[in-house]
Formats: structure tokens, sequence, C-alpha cells
């Protein structure tokens, strides 16, 4: 009764904010109804996760642009966000792209460990049967302050495309769940390691239906509860395990706002959450900034201008991004285009 589930959450796409939802059994789970931060002028959130430090601040990450580079800030209570920071991780790799971020505080190390997916221009990296363009695997680099940042490094290749990696500490190992990029696969698999940094053992077979990706873990109690999202139908679902031999499905289905799927998961105290909905409001998600808790150093620009529109207006190949990014206060553009839609079902 005194803690609740925080799950950072998205639809695949680029946004403009962070969102964030809770849930205090698992399956139902609301949103708070404003976003949480703006992210610096020109640039884009893309597959948001939150990890806490020992010291209780709240640290996001996401793919930025351009696609080499990671986004960054911080929180102590998920309302008053530092200016956003964006460090080009991979520039010297020839990375043709930054996909799925993911942050874990490595307490033996007294470190965080930032991991993400990339695909090289250089290919020297090839499975069989995967295009030379969408080929990644996972990569990492450690901090222990956000100012510096190891070299990126190579932390799981074990044959075959991954991505949407999560490090979890389970007794005195470490897992990596993953998905199996490759196109036979396309599914759930789990690696362990007596190390945070590895080397990783054999993957494990596949732990869910063709179709699932972008896995996020919490431990309830001795579980471990790991939820998805079925990329062909957009569906989540819950599997729960002790071991990561056996699991099962959740006796009942996943619950959650709009067209959301959760991204990374924390436990926290009630009252944090409470703080929260009182400030933003809880509801049906809302792209309105009339009530959004900026950061300190930001103000809310004068005049905003929405793009409403499909694929050829979205900011994952449309002119949208090209257009916001040509911008700057005190001018917002809002680009909520998605894929598909027309002036009858936007």
């Amino acid at each position: 009764k005194d803690q609740v589930l925080i799950a950072t959450a998205d639809r695949g796409e680029s946004t403009a904010a962070l969102r964030v939802v809770y849930s205090v059994d698992g399956y139902t789970w609301k949103a708070v109804r404003s976003p949480l931060a703006v992210p610096a002028m020109g640039k884009h959130l893309r597959d948001v996760r939150v990890a806490r430090g020992p010291d209780g601040v709240f640290h996001a990450v996401w793919a930025a642009d351009p696609a080499d580079g990671i986004g960054f800030s911080s929180s102590p209570d998920l309302l008053q966000w530092s200016e956003p920071k964006y460090v080009a991780i991979m520039p010297k790799q020839s990375a043709l792209d930054l996909k799925s971020p993911n942050i874990f505080f490595d307490d033996g190390g007294t470190q965080f460990v930032i991991t993400w997916a990339s695909t090289l221009a250089k290919n020297a990296i090839q499975a069989f049967q995967e295009e030379v363009g969408d080929n990644p695997r996972i990569w990492y680099a450690t901090t222990r302050d956000f100012q510096k940042f190891s070299d990126p490094a190579l932390l799981f290749d074990n044959n075959y495309a991954a991505r949407d990696s999560v490090i979890l500490k389970d007794g005195s190992r470490y897992a990596l769940l993953h998905t199996d990029h490759t196109f036979p696969v396309h599914s759930l698999r789990v690696a362990f390691s007596s190390s945070v940094l590895g080397p990783w053992g054999a993957s494990s077979d596949a732990l869910s239906a063709k179709g699932a990706e972008s896995p996020a873990a919490v431990q309830v109690g001795g579980e471990w509860w790991i939820y998805d999202v079925n990329v062909k139908t957009g569906a989540p679902a819950l599997r729960i395990t002790r071991d990561f031999l056996t699991f099962t499905e959740g006796p009942r289905g996943i619950s959650l706002p709009g067209e959301y799927h959760l991204s990374s998961i924390l436990i926290v105290p009630k009252q944090l959450i409470d703080t929260v909905e009182s400030s933003l409001g809880v509801g049906e998600p809302t792209l309105d900034t009339t009530h959004m808790v900026v950061t300190k150093s930001q103000k809310l620009p004068d005049v905003k201008i929405v793009l409403a529109g499909d694929s050829t207006v979205n900011d994952e190949g449309g002119w949208g991004i090209g257009f916001r990014a040509s911008f700057g206060p005190p001018i917002q553009v809002v680009n909520v285009a998605r894929n598909g839609r027309s002036t009858k079902s936007f």
C-alpha cells in the first residue's frame, strides 16, 4: 500500500515530452495527464527510460538527434528536471543509428551503465540473413557523474542482431534481457553473467511468441514481472518468472491508457506519485503544456505550432523534424503526426 509501480511509456515514435504511467497492482495503469519535461529546442525524445540512483535522484536517457547520440536529464522528484544535455557517443564507430537506450545503476562499481543498440556503417559485424543496414548489436558506456563517459564498447554479441537491452540484478548474477531482432525469431531472450559488463553466456531460447519486443522488467517480491509489446498487434503482455526458466502469463489482461507501452519500470513510494498527480493531474494523456512543470532554466514558449498529419509529416521520416528544428524560442513546434492517419482517423 505504501509503494506503487511507475513507468516511462511511449508509442514507439518520437515525442516532445517524457510520459509517465503508474499502477498499484501491475495490471491497471493510469497516466499522469501532462508530460513531465520538454527536451531542448530542436531535439526530440525516443525510447525514454529512467533509473534511480542510490541518492534517490532519477536519471532519464533517450535516443536523440543526431542518430549517434544520447540525451539525458535528472530530477530529484520527477517534477523539476535539469536542463537536457546531449552526448555524441558513437561518432568514431560510424554508427548508422542509435536505438533503445537504457540505464542501470551498478552498485558494485558505483557507476551507471548506459546501453543501446547500434548498427555499424562499415558492417564489421554481420549475422546470417540480416539486413546490412539493420543489424544492431548492444553497446555500452559508463559514467559516475554524467559529465564524463567512458568510450563506447561492445557489450553483447551472441552472433545475432539484438536490441532493447535491460540489465537486471538477479541475486548474485546479472541477466541481460533483450530482443532477438532477427527476422526468423523476433522474440525476447536472456543471457547471464557474473559481471555487469559480461562476458555473457549462451542465450536462452525464445521467451515469448514471435513479435514481442521492448521488454521492461521489475522485481516484485521474489518474482520478475516482464512486460513487452507485440510489434504486429501493439498488444501488451506480462510474463512472470522466478528463475528465467519457467514463465507464466499474467493472470489477467494489462490495461494501458491510449496506445502506450511500458519502456522502464521502477518501484517508488506512493507519496511520490501523489505529489506528481497533484501537480500534473491524472487522466487521458494530453500534449497540453498549460500545467507542465519545466526545467528551472526553461520558459514555456509564447507561440506553439502543432503539426497534425501522417508518415509524411512525423519525426520518423517526414518533414516535421526538419520543420521543428528550424525554429527556436519563443516558438515551440509540437509534432503529433502518426503513421497511417488521415483526416478521418486522426
